[in-house]
């Protein structure tokens, strides 16, 4: 019988997103808003270490804010579901630049690209150990545009119906051979 996995929801997450030469700060950091606007929303409004929940978004920030409240910039957003990860740009103006993200979670254990329309000269992605790491080479967006790059996320954890399985498994063969040695 095959092991399921269970998703992503319920586990742990860090995230960073940083542009230039990755010399920037952090732009998922609440601690950094400066320039940069995190909305109340996003998860990461609290800290960069989040847990990953359904219909929320993990990760956000909106550039080009310098008061609060924060007026139309280039939203970002990075959204882990289940099993994927969408990272998101609404431009509210056109730009060109280049992008670095990077997620650290336990759970991670593969990632495979399933769509983008970012308009980009290079977008690589891999993981390492439980890190993900996204850079999007040479982005040209334009002003009210929407763009998405989407990856499928393996994950590591085993589904809890299944541990549970294999508990009471090892439980019955453990009960079978305390029998054969009673008798």
């Amino acid at each position: 019988m095959p092991m399921a996995w269970a998703g992503l929801i319920g586990t742990q997450v860090t995230g960073a997103f940083t542009n230039q030469a990755q010399e920037a700060p952090n732009y998922f950091d609440p601690a950094n808003a400066i320039i940069y606007h995190i909305p109340a929303a996003a998860l990461n409004s609290a800290g960069l270490t989040v847990t990953i929940a359904p219909h929320a978004v993990e990760f956000g920030t909106a550039f080009a804010c310098v008061s609060t409240p924060c007026p139309p910039g280039n939203l970002f957003w990075a959204n882990f579901t289940d099993t994927q990860l969408d990272i998101h740009n609404t431009a509210a103006f056109s730009y060109s630049d280049n992008f670095y993200f990077q997620f650290t979670d336990p759970a991670f254990s593969g990632i495979t690209l399933s769509s983008s329309d970012w308009l980009t000269a290079s977008l690589t992605y891999s993981i390492s150990g439980d890190t993900i790491y996204v850079d999007l080479m040479g982005v040209s967006a334009t002003s009210g545009q929407n763009y998405d790059a989407i990856f499928d996320v393996a994950s590591t954890a085993p589904e809890p119906s299944t541990v549970l399985l294999i508990a009471v498994g090892c439980a019955g063969m453990a009960l079978s051979r305390l029998r054969r040695t009673l008798q």
